[in-house]
């Protein structure tokens, strides 16, 4: 089994992989924008080819991203139409980047109960897998 940490990716997605390498790291993990904020810049071509290129080069593939801390499936209204949008848009990014899998928190049902809580969050997670079909990328329930 790899063993594995997850990296800063502080100046480009492309520092994840050799700051693995860097502390003896066989895989990593890594987020794809910063995890305490909504929006995210969009990820480039030129982006993806230095990531790729940067596992190559390390010999560290990312085999996951954690989606931003932010995000809250089991909500509704406003923060539930957000959080939803949000998860669609990182598992695009994942996507983008050749990430197999993306990590999520489930959240917080914020009073309404855990039955009403995993029933909100599952209803999400239907609506983003059939806007995102055919994609590889699976999601990780942490």
């Amino acid at each position: 089994m790899p063993i594995g940490v997850h990296v800063s990716v502080a100046g480009g997605l492309d520092q994840g992989p050799p700051r693995g390498r860097a502390v003896g790291c066989e895989v990593a993990q890594v987020f794809t924008k910063n995890s305490n904020q909504w929006a995210a810049k969009p990820i480039t071509a030129d982006d993806v080819a230095r990531f790729k290129q940067a596992q190559a080069d390390a010999s560290v593939p990312v085999a996951m991203a954690h989606d931003s801390y932010l995000i809250n499936l089991c909500a509704e209204g406003d923060l539930g139409a957000k959080s939803e949008a949000a998860f669609r848009e990182e598992i695009e990014r994942c996507e983008q980047l050749g990430i197999p899998y993306l990590v999520t928190h489930p959240g917080a049902h914020v009073g309404a109960g855990e039955a009403e809580g995993l029933r909100r969050m599952a209803v999400a997670l239907d609506r983003v897998h059939a806007a995102t079909r055919g994609f590889e990328t699976m999601v990780l329930l942490e």
